[in-house]
């Protein structure tokens, strides 16, 4: 399968297929779970959040910084910077969102949270995205990155498209926080998905 991102350009991005929804994967994976019983399903995410510390490596953004691609090359999401997990029925939290603060000399300037779900998919067809981050942040399906929001921006929403089949696909976002302006917000902007967790059915 092959997933189009329209937004100021366009390009592919190879991944797996979807996940016949009538036959879910047979293992779980610790961060998402079985696949959901899409019946009974509640909306959200499980939400994993990170605390940091100004003079963490690359959290703390030079004039020359250059963004890295990928969340891959970053540690910004190591176990050992875990504040606290909860579930999180929407992530469209919005500008001036400062939700981590354990008392660090920084708190609450620099954190981090990743989010997992499993994204239903009901008919094939072009799904339309609306998301907006002050820094970074990226979108990945089934182990792929699909979009991206890279280096210390402004707080402006951006939209963009993805080419899906039906079916489903383990979702996840990445998101950190490094500068002034803080905020983050995701929607699928379609009727046609549905973003659930296992776990807080």
């Amino acid at each position: 399968m092959t997933l189009w991102l329209l937004a100021c350009s366009e390009y592919a991005v190879s991944t797996a297929s979807p996940v016949d929804v009538a036959q879910p994967p047979g293992s779980a994976d610790d961060d998402w779970g079985d696949a959901p019983n899409w019946n009974d399903c509640t909306g959200g995410w499980a939400g994993t959040y990170f605390n940091h510390t100004g003079d963490h490596p690359d959290m703390n953004p030079g004039a020359d910084e250059e963004p890295a691609e990928s969340y891959e090359a970053l540690d910004w999401w190591a176990d050992d910077y875990v504040a606290f997990e909860r579930f999180d029925a929407s992530v469209d939290h919005g500008q001036n969102w400062w939700p981590v603060d354990e008392g660090y000399a920084d708190d609450p300037s620099y954190f981090a949270v990743r989010w997992n779900g499993w994204l239903r998919v009901f008919d094939d067809g072009t799904i339309p995205f609306v998301w907006a981050s002050s820094d970074d942040a990226w979108m990945v399906l089934n182990g792929e990155i699909v979009a991206s929001l890279i280096g210390v921006r402004e707080f402006e929403s951006e939209e963009f498209s993805l080419q899906l089949e039906g079916g489903q696909y383990q979702v996840e976002l990445r998101y950190a926080h490094r500068a002034d302006q803080s905020g983050f917000s995701w929607r699928a902007a379609s009727d046609d998905v549905k973003v659930c967790h296992p776990e807080y059915e």
